[in-house]
Formats: structure tokens, sequence, C-alpha cells
């Protein structure tokens, strides 16, 4: 569905197979499979995502995709950074009524004072655990990987996280990031087929057009221009201007090797 302005709340469920429920904007998209959330928005833009069951991926501009859990919510403002709400703590204060004070009856012994008890002090709960998403880990390793310049190692975690969490949203990322890692460390060989699987495996995500063109640079360097064409021709339609334009040069050097 396509969100502009104002706030829906949306529970997702009961999907089957690679189904996937995803809202879109003109700067990213929220996608779930089983998730309870409400999506604000502002003028086309995202503003605001909160989960209150299952999770759901958040993809914003050029971050890195950010994965909520029930009780967590996203705001741009704090640059897809996750926020853990907790809800306010009320004590409640002992109220003390004063007595005034009692005479002393002539001639007897006053009876001894009961000690007072001291008011007992609210306890505050624990704050809420969220537990990691299988995989979840794994992804963040292999992000931290590739901004530190190791592709390497990045494509090790993003292959865990891939096996971890095949049939969530995360998994679809990470088998996304093996092929695209693996590129970048030179592994040619399993670029190759890390992108041929993702393809076949999620040929609707919203990754496949990057993909197709990945695997087309791969195909078109071992010179099979065939097989190129067809990934380059899937590509040039994709809704990021980066990926189309890629595909167009991939196009273009064809032409010239023919």
């Amino acid at each position: 569905m396509r969100a502009d302005d104002g706030y829906v709340s949306i529970h997702v469920g009961n999907l089957v197979d690679d189904d996937r429920f995803r809202v879109k904007t003109a700067d990213g998209e929220v996608e779930a499979r089983t998730a309870h959330f409400v999506v604000a928005t502002e003028r086309g833009r995202l503003a605001r995502v909160a989960v209150s069951a299952g999770s759901v991926e958040v993809r914003w501009g050029h971050e890195s995709p950010v994965f909520l859990s029930a009780g967590q919510m996203w705001t741009p403002v704090r640059t897809a950074e996750v926020i853990v709400e907790k809800p306010p703590v009320i004590v409640e204060q002992p109220v003390v009524v004063e007595q005034p004070p009692i005479a002393k009856p002539a001639r007897h012994v006053a009876k001894p004072k009961a000690p007072e008890r001291a008011p007992e002090k609210a306890v505050e709960p624990p704050p809420p655990t969220v537990m990691p998403r299988p995989g979840e880990a794994d992804f963040r390793a292999g992000v931290a990987a590739l901004r530190a310049g190791d592709a390497t190692g990045a494509t090790r975690s993003f292959t865990a996280a891939c096996a971890a969490a095949l049939h969530d949203a995360l998994g679809e990322d990470a088998c996304f990031w093996v092929g695209a890692a693996a590129k970048r460390a030179g592994q040619t060989a399993v670029a190759r087929d890390a992108l041929a699987r993702f393809l076949q495996r999620f040929p609707k995500s919203a990754r496949a057009g990057e993909a197709a063109a990945l695997l087309g640079w791969i195909l078109l360097d071992a010179n099979d221009l065939d097989g190129a064409e067809k990934l380059f021709d899937r590509a040039k339609a994709d809704r990021v201007p980066d990926v189309r334009d890629s595909a167009q040069r991939g196009l273009t050097a064809i032409e010239r090797k023919r």
C-alpha cells in the first residue's frame, strides 16, 4: 500500500510462502510478514513506525535496514536509530495523616505506642528486554564489516544471517548482501551463485533489480552476453535510479562487444 500523509494502524498475519506486505512512501518502505504496527507519514515521507506485535523492517533513504520488534519505535529524526520505549512508572506517595496529641489520663500509665511501619517504596519494573531475531547479530556484523572495508568478513556474516533467517524479511536482505559483499571481495563464483539463488528465491524483492544488475555485470565479464542482457533488461525498470543507470551502462557495453 502507498502512504502519503497521516497515520495508519496495520495488522498483518497469515501470509504464506514468501509473501510480504509493504507500506511505501516517497523516501522508504516498511515491510512485514506477521505484525501489528503503526506508520505515520508527513507529505509522503516516513515520520514514525511503532510496532506493538511481531516485527517489521524499515528501509529509509540510504541508511541500512532497521529491524523493529514489539515495543520498539523508529523515527528519522534520530538517524534511523531504534528507540525502546518504556511506559512511565507511576510512584504513589504514601499519605501520612497526622493525629492530634492524646492527653494522658490522670493516675494512669500511658500504653506504649506501637512502632510505625515505614511506607513501602514502589518497585520500578525492569525495562523490557528485546530479544534479537535469528540472524540479526550476524547481519549487523556484516554491515559493520562492510563499513570497515572487510568485504570478505562481511560475506561470511551475511551468509550466516541468510541461513538463520531465510524465511524472514531479514533473511531476504542478508541473502542479497551475500552476493553484493562477495562481488566486492572479488569472490566471483560465490557472488554469482548467491545472486542467482536470491533472484530465484525472492523474484518480487525490492532488491531484485539491484541483484539482477550485479549479476549482469558478472556474466558480462564472463562474456555471457545473452545472459547478461536478460538481467540488464530486468534491472532497467527498477525504481532506484542508480540501478537503472547501471543496467543501461551494461546494455551499452553489450552492444559494443557485439
